[in-house]
């Protein structure tokens, strides 16, 4: 069966992390922190991220979970309350000082454009926040090309659940069989298989081939080769 729609994840799928969200993290650990020297070194120490460089580490799981997740730890480290509210508050500072940062890969847009002129249906599902994402994806003019953008918070669940997609699949009409997802990490490939579409690994984020591969039906090492598998399929 031909696929009907690419849904994409977003960090170190679509965008550059690090470029995007690793210079972003300086303002938002420096905000948290509020000027008090130890709390700032908590914050980088737990997130593990490197100032100087202003990269997260690969085992970081900011590249892959929902601020609901690491928000608690981040909390601690800031000597906050954990909870709803600082997670929302995490989110708002990301969203604040990212958009001047937003970096996409340099295959992004001819391969989003390629899709639409091929009459694909195109969705985003992320555990970014959704106005985040929204805000992001716009700052780049890359709105336009999803039906659907979809968040942690937009009430269906986080991946690696399949909520998120099968929420797509929902407003679209089509079923999981008939539809691709995207994603650079393994929860992205989880939440397609436990959907039931076609896992695709992409290798431009903080996993390689070798942990994305036994998890995904075809892996490339960028985004701009998906034309070429999915449209011939």
């Amino acid at each position: 069966m031909s696929v009907r729609a690419v849904i994409f994840d977003k960090d170190g799928t679509l965008i550059d992390f690090n470029e995007t969200w690793g210079r972003a993290a300086y303002h938002v650990f420096s905000d948290l922190s509020e000027g008090d020297e130890a709390r700032f070194d908590a914050l980088v120490s737990v997130a593990r991220y490197d100032p100087v460089t202003r990269c997260f580490a690969p085992e970081s799981n900011v590249f892959t979970d929902a601020t609901s997740v690491y928000g608690p730890s981040w909390a601690k480290a800031a000597r906050a309350e954990e909870g709803p509210a600082f997670n929302a508050h995490i989110d708002v500072l990301f969203q604040r000082h990212s958009i001047a940062y937003v970096t996409p890969f340099a295959d992004t847009v001819a391969t989003l454009t390629a899709f639409a002129a091929a009459g694909i249906t195109m969705g985003c599902v992320t555990n970014d926040a959704e106005a985040c994402a929204r805000e992001q994806l716009g700052s780049v003019g890359m709105t336009s090309h999803f039906v659907e953008i979809i968040g942690y918070d937009s009430g269906y669940g986080r991946k690696p659940e399949p909520g998120q997609i099968l929420a797509f699949a929902e407003k679209t009409g089509l079923r999981p069989e008939e539809m691709a997802f995207v994603g650079d990490s393994t929860h992205d490939l989880h939440a397609a298989r436990a959907a039931g579409c076609m896992a695709i690994g992409v290798t431009t984020g903080a996993q390689d081939a070798a942990v994305l591969g036994p998890h995904a039906d075809h892996v490339m090492s960028r985004l701009g080769e998906l034309t070429a598998l999915l449209l011939e399929i």
